[in-house]
């Protein structure tokens, strides 16, 4: 009988010794993220992020405008910063490549009223709508 439980205890000091081991190697592995392009990335975001940069190139060349009428572009490292949306007054839509690529992102992020107000190219002004400008509506003010 004696022999039987050392035999148990056996196995436990090797199952104990395994998990060990298996825990060590747990601490030393990591997940890689693999772009389209192959590139790897450690942050599934930043992945996310460089793959829309590449997919979508004509993301860049959207012209953004802010109170000041000064000029800024969706930045290449951080496409679905919120800042164009809360920054934006002005809006330079070149093509309908771009008007498709601003929906997308627009969808992506949240920024509803790009997507439903901004129905084609051209240059559109955010007005505010009865002097409350978080009601503010997109209004086209030229073509392209």
């Amino acid at each position: 009988m004696m022999r039987i439980k050392n035999h148990h205890l056996f196995f436990l000091i090797i199952f104990v010794i395994i998990y060990i081991e298996n825990k060590k190697g747990r601490k030393n592995m990591k997940i890689v993220y693999i772009a389209d392009d192959g590139t790897q990335f450690e942050d599934e975001d930043v992945c996310y992020a460089y793959e829309t940069v590449h997919k979508f190139p004509e993301l860049h060349l959207i012209d953004f405008y802010d109170i000041d009428n000064n000029l800024y572009h969706i930045s290449k490292t951080d496409p679905f910063n919120d800042d164009i949306y809360n920054r934006c007054e002005k809006i330079h839509v070149h093509n309908s490549t771009e008007l498709s690529t601003l929906h997308w992102i627009s969808t992506e992020c949240g920024w509803c009223e790009f997507e439903d107000q901004i129905t084609e190219p051209g240059i559109w002004v955010r007005e505010a709508k009865n002097n409350i400008i978080s009601d503010a509506e997109w209004r086209k003010i030229c073509n392209d």
